[in-house]
């Protein structure tokens, strides 16, 4: 981050993590926004709006539409259904401001897809995941998480994973079938989803999620947390992140996470692997985990990022504006 820049970010707020993100992002030079104003009883006829590609749909926009000429940078994050707030804003933003998207999301859907093709010469294309920045010629940040109070509490659990399920119940159960059997204690949840075999069993699944708060408050009494990615995803996760932050050991199946600083294999175990090394591992000592440096991974850090990564902004026509 540039000294004395003035950053605006935009992102959605329609669950406890996000909102999560948009609380504690701000800072004296830092103002995080949700994309759009408060409509009430009218928040069906916005969404309906917003996301039929009809024209006019800033009037749904919060009032950081008055403020854009204040901005030196101004950060979109991806959950935004097509180009028009892009288009919007870089032809409302002062002359030399950076117009960023970040795609804190991998590629994987056609509407993801979408949306990077239609702001492609519009703003600078920015993602977490290094195979997509490869594919589609964006540059590469990675996630972020928040500096954590790191006063320890007893761990009630060795093994924690709480998610949708998106096809995992199987492994998840797996997994807790064979730690139970080693007298590891787990909290080993799938939220279901339309995935969900009929035949799941009732400890493994959850009929609704927990708030983002809950989940935090299970992640501190956790001495490792698992994390099972999707198929095709390989930038780091901010599971892995809450793991690192909250200073705990991580079981994770990114075997892209060995490319990143702050791999430590006493620290993060690669899965599968070898099932009786996994068991140890669990039972390790795990004081070494503060001893981590997760600079980058900060929110400071990724503000940062933007300025100290910038490999393809000359070639992006939203970019650098001279």
């Amino acid at each position: 981050m540039m000294k004395d820049d003035q950053i605006l970010i935009l992102k959605g707020d329609f669950n406890a993590f996000e909102r999560y993100y948009l609380e504690h992002m701000n800072r004296p030079a830092v103002q995080a926004r949700t994309y759009y104003k408060d409509t009430g009883i009218f928040q069906i006829l916005r969404k309906i709006h917003t996301h039929s590609g009809l024209p006019l749909d800033s009037i749904w926009y919060g009032d950081w539409k008055q403020e854009l000429k204040r901005y030196d940078k101004i950060i979109i994050f991806d959950c935004i259904p097509d180009a028009r707030m892009a288009k919007y804003i870089r032809g409302k933003a002062k002359k030399g401001a950076r117009v960023i998207l970040w795609f804190w999301n991998p590629l994987l859907d056609c509407v993801s897809k979408k949306l990077y093709e239609q702001t492609k010469g519009i703003c600078e294309q920015w993602t977490f995941d290094s195979v997509d920045a490869s594919t589609y010629g964006m540059n590469l940040n990675n996630q972020f998480f928040f500096r954590q109070d790191t006063v320890s509490a007893a761990n009630e659990y060795d093994v924690l994973f709480v998610g949708k399920d998106k096809g995992r119940y199987r492994e998840i159960k797996r997994i807790k079938d064979f730690l139970d059997r080693n007298g590891i204690c787990t909290y080993l949840k799938v939220v279901r989803d339309e995935t969900t075999p009929s035949d799941a069993v009732a400890d493994v699944v959850l009929d609704k999620g927990m708030s983002y708060e809950s989940l935090l408050e299970l992640t501190k009494k956790s001495k490792c947390i698992l994390e099972l990615c999707q198929e095709g995803q390989h930038g780091i996760t901010v599971r892995t992140l809450e793991a690192m932050f909250y200073c705990k050991k991580l079981i994770t199946n990114n075997k892209n996470i060995q490319q990143e600083a702050l791999y430590d294999p006493d620290l993060i175990y690669l899965y599968p692997g070898d099932r009786e090394k996994l068991v140890r591992f669990i039972q390790a000592d795990s004081s070494k985990t503060e001893m981590r440096n997760l600079d980058r991974y900060t929110f400071e850090g990724w503000l940062k990022n933007f300025d100290r990564n910038l490999n393809m902004i000359s070639n992006q026509v939203g970019g650098l504006d001279t």
